[in-house]
């Protein structure tokens, strides 16, 4: 490979924090987990630290509230709390 295609590779790189920044929002959807119970996701991106970085939050949610009956679970007998995580990425 010569140095200007090495170069030009170099100019067209793809940087992930850019892309996650671009995205930012909430994003909601509909899903399945592998017990075959329905819940509802929710995503946030959020931009941090003068867009130096980017805050993502993930949370899944029951939606039938039968999964109730265990005592770890969270919120209501409506929305029960399946998972919730959170991750910062920055330069």
């Amino acid at each position: 490979m010569t140095k200007d295609k090495t170069e030009s590779k170099i100019e067209n790189k793809i940087e992930p924090l850019e892309i996650l920044l671009s995205c930012k929002g909430i994003y909601t959807g509909l899903g399945v987990n592998h017990e075959d119970v329905q819940f509802r996701g929710l995503l946030e991106i959020i931009p941090v630290v003068n867009d130096k970085g980017v805050n993502i939050k993930y949370r899944a949610v029951g939606i039938h509230g039968n999964e109730f009956d265990d005592l770890d679970n969270l919120f209501s007998s409506e929305t029960v709390l399946f998972n919730e995580e959170h991750t910062l990425i920055a330069l």
